[in-house]
C-alpha cells in the first residue's frame, strides 16, 4: 500500500498503535507488580543500616572505606541521594550549611536517607524486570516471575537497607540478564552486549571483592554447553553442534573478566591515593573473625594448632602475633579485632608505630600461614558454618537486617551523626527487632531453606533436559549456567566461612544467585508450552 493510501486510511496504523499500548500497559503492570513491595515497605518501615559498616560507607571518606576493605562505588554512588537531601533541608530551612568538602564528608538527613531508599527500591525494580524480559516473552510468564521476585522479602529487605550489599545486589540481577543473553545466542553476540556485560561485571567488581568471583560464571557456562553437546542424546532439535564458538567464547568472557578484575585493581588504588593512602587486601583483618573458633577447643589442641601455623611462615612479625595470639588465649583475653590489633602494634613493633598497612601484611600473613598449615579444627568449624547456613530458613536473612539496625542504634555514641535520623529516633532495640514478626510479609519463606531451594533447582533443571525437544534454544547453555550460577554461589558461601564468620546477611549472594538459576529455568520451561512446537523462539531478542 502507498504512503498516500495510508494516509487517506488512518486505521491501517490502528494494530501497530494497539500493540504499542498493549505492551505499555504490559509494562506497567509488571513495574506494580515488582514495586509494590517497595511502596509498602517505604510507608511502613524504616530505612535499615546494615551495622557499622553502612554507617562509614555513608559518613566517610570513599578513600577511607576503600582502605578498609570495602569496594568504592557505593560510598561513591550514595553522594548524589545525600546531597539531594541535604539541599533540600536546607531550602526548607531544618538544615544548616556546613563548611567542609561533602563529598568526603556527608551530611546525613533524614531526606537524603529517603531519597537513596527510594533510589534503591527503584534501581531493585529496574534490575528485576531487565532479568525478567531477557527471560521471558509472554506476558503472562513475565508475571509469575514478577510474582515470584515480589514475594521475596530478602532482596526488599536489602533495598531498603543501607549497604553495599544492597547494590551489589541490583547489580548481580543486571550481570545475570546480561550473561543470559549472550549464553543463549545462537549468533555471535553483538560487541554491544559483550561491552553491556563487560560494564556491568567491572561495577560489582568495584561493590564487593566476593563478586571477583562472577568472573567464572560465564566461562563455566561456555564450556558446560561445548560439553554437554559431546553427551550422546542430549542435543537439542534444530540446533546446529557449535562447540568450537562455545569454547571461543569461553575465552572471550575469560579475558574480559581479567580485563575487569585488573581495571578495578587499579580504580582502587587511584581513591585511595585521592587521599594519600595505600591500597592493599585486608583479608588477613576478616580472618580475625574466622579465629574466635580457636577459644572453642582445648587448650593442648589449641597450642599445637597454632605451633603448626608458625612453622608456615617465615615472617618475625607473624610468629611474634601468634605468639601473642597464644598468650591472650591462655590469659582469657577477648580476641576480637580490635583488642588484639591494639595489643599487635605494640608487640610486633615495639620501636615504633608502624606505618599505615603494615600490621595489614602481618595479619594478610597470618591469615595464608593458617590456610596454608590446614588444621582440622579450622576446617570443621568452616564446614559447620557452611552447613548451618544451607539449613537456614530464607525469613532469617531479612530478620538479620533489622538486628544490625539494633546494633547502630546501641553504639550511637561511635555513629553520632546517626543520632537525629528517624530510624533511631524515639526507638529501642527491642521494637526495631519485633518489626519482622508484626508483619506476615517478612514469615513467607520461614519454612525454606537453601538446601529445599536447591532439591527444587535440581528438579527443575531435570525437566529443563526432559524437555529439550520443545524447547527452541540452547537447552545445555541454558542449563549449564544456571549450574554455573548455582556453583558460584556456593563458592562464594564456602570462601566466606573459610575465611570469616558467617552471618545471615552473607548469604545474599548463595540464595540470589540460586534463585536467578531457577528463575530462568522456570521462565525456559514455561516459554515451551507457550507458543506452537512450529514457531522457533528468537533467542536473540
Amino acid at each position: 500500500m502507498s504512503s498516500a493510501q495510508t494516509a487517506l486510511n488512518p486505521t491501517v496504523n490502528e494494530p501497530s498503535k494497539r500493540g504499542s499500548f498493549v505492551r505499555a500497559g504490559g509494562m506497567f503492570l509488571l513495574c506494580v507488580i515488582l514495586l509494590t513491595p517497595s511502596v509498602w515497605m517505604l510507608t511502613s518501615v524504616p530505612p535499615l543500616w546494615r551495622d557499622s559498616d553502612a554507617y562509614y560507607q555513608l559518613a566517610e571518606d570513599p578513600a577511607i572505606t576503600t582502605y578498609w576493605g570495602h569496594g568504592p562505588l557505593y560510598s561513591m554512588a550514595v553522594r548524589g541521594p545525600l546531597y539531594a537531601g541535604y539541599q533540600i533541608e536546607r531550602w526548607q530551612g531544618t538544615q544548616p550549611a556546613v563548611d567542609r568538602n561533602f563529598f568526603q564528608h556527608p551530611t546525613l538527613t533524614d531526606t537524603g536517607i529517603f531519597l537513596l531508599v527510594v533510589a534503591q527500591h527503584l534501581a531493585l525494580c529496574g534490575a528485576a524486570l531487565f532479568l525478567i524480559l531477557t527471560i521471558a516473552q509472554r506476558f503472562w510468564i513475565r508475571a509469575v516471575l514478577a510474582l515470584f521476585l515480589a514475594c521475596q522479602p530478602m532482596f526488599y529487605t536489602f533495598a531498603h537497607c543501607v549497604g553495599s550489599e544492597t547494590l551489589s545486589l541490583v547489580l548481580v540481577f543486571i550481570f545475570a540478564a546480561a550473561a543470559l543473553r549472550i549464553i543463549r545466542s545462537v549468533e555471535e553476540p553483538s560487541w554491544q552486549r559483550w561491552y553491556l556485560f563487560a560494564v556491568v561485571l567491572w561495577m560489582c567488581l568495584f561493590t564487593r571483592h566476593v563478586n571477583e568471583l562472577l568472573i567464572l560464571v560465564l566461562p563455566l557456562a561456555f564450556l558446560g554447553a561445548a560439553l554437554f553437546r559431546l553427551a550422546p542424546g542430549l542435543r537439542s532439535r534444530g540446533v546446529q553442534p557449535v562447540g568450537a564458538r562455545d569454547w571461543q567464547r569461553a575465552v572471550i568472557a575469560l579475558l574480559i573478566g581479567f580485563g575487569c578484575f585488573g581495571t578495578n585493581q587499579v580504580m582502587s588504588r587511584k581513591v585511595c591515593r585521592f587521599s594519600g593512602m595505600p591500597y592493599h587486601t585486608r583479608i588477613g583483618f576478616t580472618f580475625l573473625w574466622r579465629i574466635q573458633f580457636l577459644n572453642s577447643i582445648p587448650r593442648e589442641t589449641r597450642n599445637a594448632v597454632l605451633t603448626e601455623v608458625s612453622g608456615h611462615t617465615r615472617s618475625d612479625h607473624t610468629r611474634k602475633l601468634i605468639a601473642l595470639l597464644r598468650e591472650m588465649l591462655d590469659e582469657g583475653s577477648d580476641i576480637g579485632a580490635t583488642p588484639l590489633t591494639r595489643r599487635a602494634v605494640g608487640v610486633v613493633f615495639p620501636d615504633q608505630p608502624p606505618p599505615w598497612g603494615e600490621l595489614d601484611v602481618v595479619l594478610n600473613d597470618l591469615a595464608w600461614s593458617f590456610l596454608r598449615a590446614r588444621p582440622e579444627e579450622h576446617w570443621r568449624q568452616a564446614r559447620l558454618d557452611f552447613a548451618t547456613a544451607r539449613r537456614m530458613p530464607l525469613s532469617r536473612v531479612p530478620e538479620y537486617l533489622f538486628m544490625t539496625t539494633s546494633f547502630v542504634l546501641d553504639r550511637q555514641q561511635e555513629m553520632l551523626a546517626t543520632a537525629n535520623l528517624v530510624t533511631f529516633r524515639n526507638a529501642t532495640s527491642a521494637r526495631l527487632i519485633a518489626i519482622p514478626s508484626q508483619h506476615q510479609y517478612f514469615q513467607l519463606w520461614r519454612n525454606i531453606s537453601y538446601n529445599n531451594l536447591f532439591w527444587i533447582h535440581l528438579g527443575v533443571l531435570a525437566v529443563l533436559l526432559l524437555l529439550r525437544k520443545r524447547i527452541h534454544q540452547r537447552v545445555g547453555a541454558i542449563a549449564s549456567y544456571g549450574l554455573a550460577l548455582t556453583a558460584i554461589g556456593l563458592v562464594m558461601m564456602a570462601i566466606t566461612c573459610l575465611i570469616g564468620s558467617w552471618g545471615p546477611r552473607y548469604t545474599l549472594p548463595m540464595f540470589q544467585l540460586l534463585l536467578i538459576s531457577l528463575l530462568i529455568c522456570l521462565g525456559t520451561i514455561m516459554g515451551a508450552f507457550s507458543r506452537r512446537a512450529d514457531v522457533p523462539l528468537q533467542v536473540g531478542d
